[in-house]
């Protein structure tokens, strides 16, 4: 279901790629955490509101060689992440031979990936009518989808979780308003993802992580694009940044290590990207562990 089944969501994540994962215990760190509070916030820049239960990441980037825009705001809290993202018609500004354009067959093949069906299957071409809020769900993730392509855009709900985990997805997808102003303005969002309070109940050190027993992986959500700077672009700069990043078991991201830098503040931009990245917690034995990963940031003068 995850990236793989998105064809949005797979070019967005394909733009970094983990080359290194090794579990870790005792941090120096737990990062930002804030206890869960649901509060209504405000999409910037729309007329659009949804209850979160924490100020989310706000990460918004054109996809390359095509006329989609994505704008996505996630959350996380008790072991699940909540994201709202809103993909709408704009130019394309990359100097492509061809363009994916921004129409009724894109939403149809977007939504069929998400069904794991065809384009043309009657519930896919039902699910695309305007106005029309439709769900996928399976065990670990839960999908909403709402097409407005009479306003070249369409909004997508989703809750990703483990199966034995409790989420509030009712409350969530119920509280989504079209039509307002109203809540706490998001604005550029958390500038880096907020993690839960730890109690003690998710200590790695309650598991002994080198034993490799049965338990579950990683999952990186969402690996927002490093942007380029101005000064990086005009100077010529290409390159790879390389990241080593502690991804902690309450949710949050500790230490973000510079293996491999850039000039012209592409490694800064990198490392901003990097705070942003959601995901869902390795576990072992039931309990949340921390991990270390590696990860590309590459940048390419189009």
């Amino acid at each position: 279901m995850r990236c793989v089944k998105n064809l949005l969501l797979f070019a967005l994540c394909s733009l970094t790629t983990p080359v290194f994962l090794l579990a870790q215990s005792n941090p120096p760190t737990l990062g930002t955490s804030a206890p869960v509070k649901w509060e209504r916030y405000r999409a910037k820049d729309h007329n659009i509101s949804i209850l979160f239960p924490k100020m989310p990441t706000a990460w918004s980037s054109p996809i390359g060689c095509s006329e989609v825009y994505s704008e996505s705001y996630r959350a996380f809290a008790e072991g699940v992440v909540y994201s709202l993202t809103i993909y709408s018609r704009k130019q394309n500004e990359y100097p492509c031979t061809r363009i994916m354009q921004f129409d009724r067959k894109l939403l149809l093949d977007h939504l069929a990936k998400i069904h794991g069906t065809k384009a043309d299957d009657p519930n896919v071409v039902a699910a695309a009518q305007d106005g029309q809020k439709t769900n996928f769900k399976d065990d670990v993730v839960s999908i909403w989808v709402l097409p407005q392509m009479s306003k070249d855009r369409w909004i997508e709900l989703t809750i990703d979780h483990r199966k034995d985990a409790k989420t509030n997805e009712k409350e969530f997808v119920e509280s989504l308003d079209l039509k307002s102003n109203q809540g706490r303005s998001i604005g550029d969002g958390a500038e880096a993802t907020i993690g839960d309070p730890d109690t003690g109940a998710a200590d790695a050190s309650a598991a002994d992580s080198t034993s490799k027993p049965p338990g579950d992986p990683l999952i990186v959500l969402s690996r927002p694009r490093a942007k380029y700077t101005d000064s990086a672009r005009s100077s010529g700069i290409q390159g790879v940044v390389r990241l080593r990043i502690e991804l902690l078991r309450n949710g949050s991201l500790g230490n973000i290590e510079v293996v491999k830098g850039l000039k012209y503040g592409l490694t800064e931009q990198a490392v901003a990207a990097a705070n942003k990245i959601v995901f869902l917690p390795r576990r072992v034995n039931g309990v949340r562990v921390n991990s270390t990963v590696t990860f590309e940031y590459r940048f390419s003068i189009y």
